[in-house]
């Protein structure tokens, strides 16, 4: 046993889940392929609008993707940290209203509704999503966490007594822990 987790009856005061790097392999192959585009037309053809256009999407999509998509999410007393990879993005418990599950792909869907007819325990799949106030909503996986993870954090967010509601659904029991092929936890 680590001795660094705590104890079975004492909520833990700091969760990190990590995002998956197919994420953002998945993010990047329109920004590149639009910049990798945009530039060879510029150098085949000198500057002209069409390739600088396409080579300007390429680059701000880049950033957007390099700017919003988190690497890893630490929750702790404080609220929510969004570590992206180029940005930082703190989010304080009254900002936010629950954390949910991202919507299941249509494969994961139509494999729950046989094992729901079957009797088996539906696979939940899914990242987290962390719905603010009104209509605000931000990416906090794209993964879905270990059973051990998700219990760890129920218990960071009734022991805060927050206004969060945690609203996602248990993972499946076949989940690996989020830092499995991290080289060293933080």
């Amino acid at each position: 046993m680590d001795p660094t987790d705590p104890s079975p009856g004492d909520p833990p005061d700091r969760v990190v889940i990590h995002a998956s790097l197919r994420g953002l392999a998945a993010g990047m192959v329109t920004p590149v392929a639009l910049l990798l585009l945009g530039g060879a037309a510029l150098l085949a053809g000198g500057l002209r609008p069409f390739p600088a256009l396409l080579a300007f999407v390429g680059a701000v999509l880049a950033i957007v993707v390099l700017a919003d998509l988190p690497r890893r999410v630490e929750f702790d007393a404080t609220g929510i940290t969004r570590v992206c990879w180029v940005r930082r993005q703190h989010l304080t418990w009254d900002e936010v209203a629950t954390i949910e599950r991202t919507r299941p792909g249509t494969a994961t869907r139509t494999r729950n509704l046989v094992d729901r007819r079957e009797g088996r325990e539906p696979f939940v799949a899914g990242g987290l999503v962390a719905r603010g106030r009104g209509k605000r909503r931000w990416l906090l996986t794209d993964r879905v966490e270990s059973r051990a993870e998700h219990d760890r954090l129920a218990a960071l967010v009734t022991a805060l007594g927050a206004s969060v509601t945690l609203r996602a659904a248990r993972p499946h029991q076949a989940a690996p822990p989020t830092d499995l092929y991290r080289r060293h936890a933080r």
